[in-house]
């Protein structure tokens, strides 16, 4: 059984006490009891005002956080669900716009289609449309078509305790213009209420969708509502909220209750935290009795910020008559250090004997002059201690010097996620709704986070953060445990999976979680025999790691990913190899699923002794990418429609002649062998067997009949055991450089291929290899250096025509997301992306820029607005999969046409762009109001200097969008107001030819 299983176990076993979803009993049988408390006298009527507000719904689900909205959907599968349909459920004020009437108590419904149907209606929303309940309309003279106004006090997911907690109204308060759709009576799904009562509600319905993509929600919900029907043998009067409540707890995953399980390579454990901050104390009871019964070790850490650290001095006041008073003062100090305490392992640091004693690391020791252990160094510690009202003290703790410890940057993964803080790129761009003194931050402070991020400075013990935690308003009953650290016992690896294999799976008998993720540098083992089935992906691999996915140690059985909805594993601009795999039964009728699909313009992988079963189409590659595929059986289920898909300028080498490849079984399905597309580059198909008679898209692109195999290979790919056959192989030198991390001597091969090879493809495979190998080396020998590979793309862009310059253009912009420099690398996206306009390039780099804001700058609102510019030019273009995922939404490309699919490109000549006239020079908002962001197009007629700038009501400017020379014709630029409060602004253009100012308003 698995450590995931065992920790959703440990939560079910707890639920009484309030750890899982709060499931309300039946609501029909709440509000009759409700109403007969008040006695025999209470009406029919009343009895039927109360059931007409619920239709036919018959039980409900509330929860105090949010859960994932797919938790509806995965219910409809068990028997007794007729239907079930997730709600967002929030309190605030609405204002009629135009008379400013106000009623302050509204319940906020955000529901989608499938609750009308609970009421026997076909109401629908769309975007900003919303619906009243007549009582609603009364109080505020609201007509349909009138226009409205939600305020919204919504928080993140952390405690109003939390130091880190938003508290301000920029951060929490939420404005959104609403246009009136309808009206619905109050008798029936206008009155919907779950709570009893006699009172009329005030009901404004809204899209769950929209509502959520406002307050940064992603695809979740904090209600459900549910249709059940039992049958006559289920026994029609009995109370079946226990089934139900069993139900949902088994379809329950991590993501419902608010927690996630992170592996971490650098610590060799896996990360229990939750999504707000500190895991309950159940939970913590729950995760290490889990851990126990796993035989694996979880311990507790904690982190906290301290606003000061100094070293006490004493000083004498010699101004008195009798004997000089000491006076405590603050000696070298260093100030907003993170700190952490970690529960100790039996036998180690028992020299932490000192009363409350303090590591500190080495940075830190010097910054306070510490020079060696001495019991005598005493240090103060200041915490911050929030209050409820906003306001913050401090509280010091008097610690005893314990001794110094090297830094260890692998600690950085002990501090959780924090909005403003981790993503940072300095202190001075922190974003706390705590107070922070710049002057008290040094260079050397900027040094540190620079270099070590939110690595921690001192090291507490546990019962001093727990104080801490408890200064705050919940006091000693806090929650204080930010993640347990769940690690393997002395002398072994976390791997996925034991001896006898482990399945990661879905709880429940439907539905599909999302994936795991093997992030940037990382690598998934998965022990012989393991299985991952039943998520949406598989494995989502963004690390270009040698073996970044695969199984050891390397025997039969291998491991199964299978049954997955989408994908079984899906590359993201990343060149892993993946191994001793076997792909199966991913078959899903409604989802064309896919064995493995390789995406993202600097993609090469390597794909060796995999098995590909019963998948529709079991080995994908999107455009722009390059792939190798070797010693892997793909077969002919009923179900397999192609067996390789290669898309537009796209190469695949699967010759066993040119490179470790080859040696591959294909067994045809019932589309195409090699569906290689009309635009797709040349396949070297050498030393396979195809089984029958194969079947080509483009058979004149493939080159396989010289050297085709007359039965099939011993290849070593599952379930097959035996050695692969080998031939001489003159390309694959610069394979065993890697193998062995001799990541210059294979740059040194990748570029004498680059100096003897015309071959658009082959230079293409080179250049990303030598991308790849840089990043190795970079990682192997702790530098950042790019410039090789960096002069290598801009001399091969001098002669690069086409897509091939399109996809340099790309590794271009790609190289400072390598370097680390993410904003420098979404401006670069964001300006390939014009150049490319009109293009399925222009689709590829704009959703790179979605990625980079919801991964690496955990900007979601951000990541969702450029998804959506990207799927306004193309709908159907796969990029889209991921950039919604980064965004916190789900969206299914293949769903829509892709209209770049199957034709040939021209990225040398732009589309024209019509000249404009001296009537055409304009100033442009969309939309307006911004919610929060906004795209201010402008047109010139010639060349110009050109400053916009906006200003807030009080006339003080707040932001400088253009300021200098510009070509002549159309420009836009992106005003982000997340970080300014909602309001009346202005702005400012001036150019050459047009002056003009004009009002924006913002909506949070």
């Amino acid at each position: 059984m698995t450590l995931f299983r065992l920790i959703a176990r440990g939560l079910r076993h707890y639920h009484r006490t309030g750890l899982a979803i709060i499931f309300g009993v039946a609501v029909a049988a709440a509000a009759l009891t409700g109403s007969l408390l008040v006695g025999h006298s209470v009406s029919g009527s009343l009895r039927d005002t109360a059931l007409a507000r619920l239709g036919n719904i018959s039980h409900a689900v509330t929860a105090p956080r949010e859960f994932r909205a797919q938790l509806a959907p995965d219910l409809r599968s068990h028997s007794w669900a007729r239907d079930c349909s997730a709600l967002y459920l929030a309190t605030g004020a609405v204002t009629n716009a135009d008379t400013d009437a106000v009623v302050p108590k509204v319940n906020i419904i955000g529901v989608d289609d499938g609750f009308w149907k609970l009421f026997d209606t076909k109401e629908t929303l769309d975007g900003r449309q919303a619906i009243a309940n007549a009582a609603l309309a009364r109080d505020l003279n609201l007509r349909k078509d009138d226009a409205c106004l939600i305020n919204l006090v919504h928080g993140g997911t952390m405690s109003s305790g939390n130091l880190f907690a938003q508290r301000s109204l920029d951060a929490t308060q939420h404005t959104l213009r609403v246009t009136i759709a309808d009206i619905l009576p109050d008798r029936g799904a206008g009155g919907f209420s779950l709570t009893v009562g006699s009172a009329t509600p005030r009901n404004l319905f809204v899209s769950r969708e929209w509502l959520l993509e406002m307050l940064d929600k992603g695809d979740s919900a904090n209600g459900m509502v549910v249709h059940a029907w039992f049958k006559f043998e289920d026994g029609l009067f009995n109370n079946h909220s226990d089934v139900i409540s069993e139900s949902v707890k088994d379809t329950c995953t991590l993501q419902d209750y608010g927690l996630s399980l992170v592996p971490d390579k650098g610590l060799n454990c896996l990360l229990l935290r939750s999504v707000g901050m500190v895991l309950p104390n159940i939970v913590v009871t729950a995760g290490r009795e889990a851990a126990e019964e796993r035989k694996t070790v979880a311990r507790r850490t904690s982190v906290y910020l301290a606003e000061r650290i100094y070293r006490p001095t004493i000083h004498f006041n010699w101004n008195t008559l009798f004997q000089p008073q000491p006076k405590l003062a603050i000696g070298k100090s260093i100030s907003y250090v993170l700190l952490a305490g970690i529960e100790r392992q039996p036998g180690k640091y028992d020299f932490l004997h000192a009363k409350n004693p303090v590591l500190l690391n080495a940075w830190a020791a010097e910054d306070l002059g510490i020079e060696g252990f001495s019991s005598d160094n005493n240090i103060i510690l200041e915490s911050l201690v929030p209050s409820l009202d906003g306001h913050y003290t401090t509280k010091p703790f008097r610690l005893q010097y314990a001794g110094t410890v090297p830094i260890n940057p692998a600690h950085a993964a002990l501090v959780p996620p924090i909005d403003g803080v981790s993503d940072a790129d300095r202190i001075d761009a922190w974003q706390v709704p705590f107070p922070v003194d710049m002057a008290r931050i040094t260079d050397r402070d900027e040094a540190y986070w620079e270099q070590y991020k939110t690595t921690p400075k001192a090291y507490v013990d546990l019962e001093t953060i727990r104080k801490m935690w408890a200064s705050g308003p919940q006091g000693e009953g806090a929650d204080w445990v930010t993640s347990l650290m769940v690690t393997p016992p002395a002398g072994k690896t976390l791997n996925v999976g034991e001896s006898s294999g482990a399945t990661i799976t879905r709880l429940g008998s439907s539905g599909y979680w999302t994936s795991i993720t093997v992030q940037d540098s990382g690598k998934i083992s998965l022990y012989p025999g393991s299985i991952v089935e039943y998520a949406k992906t598989g494995i989502t691999s963004l690390s270009n790691e040698t073996d970044a996915i695969k199984v050891y140690p390397a025997y039969s059985p291998y491991a199964t990913i299978r049954h997955c909805r989408d994908f079984g594993i899906y590359t993201y601009n990343c060149s892993p190899t993946i191994s001793l795999l076997k792909l199966i039964y991913h078959d899903n009728l409604y989802y064309p699923s896919t064995g493995i699909r390789v995406a993202g313009s600097i993609s090469n992988p390597t794909i060796s002794t995999v098995t590909f079963d019963s998948t529709q189409t079991e080995f994908s590659m999107e455009p722009y990418t390059d792939a190798s595929l070797g010693y892997s059986d793909l077969r002919n289920a009923a179900n397999v429609v192609d067996n390789i898909y290669i898309g537009a300028y796209s190469s695949l080498n699967m010759d066993g002649l040119y490179g470790s490849n080859g040696y591959n079984n294909i067994y045809p399905g019932s589309g195409y062998t090699i569906n290689n597309v009309p635009s797709s580059d040349w396949v070297e198909a050498g030393c396979n067997y195809f089984a029958g008679s194969p079947s080509f898209r483009q058979s004149i692109m493939i080159n396989y009949l010289e050297s085709s195999f007359g039965s099939a290979c011993n290849n070593g790919a599952p379930p097959l055991s035996k050695p692969a056959i080998l031939a001489s192989n003159p390309f694959a030198e610069e394979k065993s450089r890697e193998e062995i991390g001799d990541w210059s001597g294979a740059i040194a091969i990748y570029k004498d291929i680059l100096a003897n090879n015309s071959e658009i493809s082959a230079r293409r495979r080179a250049i990303k290899s030598i991308l790849h190998a840089s990043e190795q080396r970079n990682i192997k020998n702790k530098t950042n250096d790019y410039r090789e590979i960096r002069s290598i793309v801009l001399t091969e862009l001098n002669s690069a025509t086409s897509a091939y310059k399109a996809v340099l253009d790309y590794l271009l912009c790609e190289i400072l997301v390598k370097e680390g420099k993410y904003s420098d690398a979404i401006s670069s996206y964001a300006a390939q992306a014009v150049k490319y306009s009109g293009t399925s390039m222009e689709v590829e780099m704009l959703t790179r820029v979605a990625t980079l804001y919801g991964m690496q700058l955990k900007n979601k609102v951000k990541a969702r607005e450029f998804a959506d510019r990207a799927s306004a030019i193309n709908p159907g273009q796969d990029y889209l999969y991921i950039a919604y995922r980064a965004a916190g939404a789900e969206y299914l490309p293949w769903q829509y046409a892709d209209k770049f699919k199957g034709i040939e490109e021209n990225f040398d000549t732009p589309p024209e762009q019509p000249k404009p006239t001296a009537e055409d020079e304009y100033v442009a908002i969309n939309p307006n109001p911004a919610n929060p962001v906004a795209t201010i197009t402008y047109s010139i007629n010639s060349p110009s200097n050109v400053r916009l700038s906006i200003y807030s009501i009080t006339g003080q400017k707040v932001a400088t969008l253009a300021d200098g020379p510009m070509s002549a014709g159309t420009h836009s630029v992106i005003f982000d107001g997340s970080k300014y409060a909602s309001g009346v602004y202005f702005y400012r253009f001036e150019s050459a030819g047009l002056t003009k100012s004009g009002k924006m308003l913002l909506l949070k």
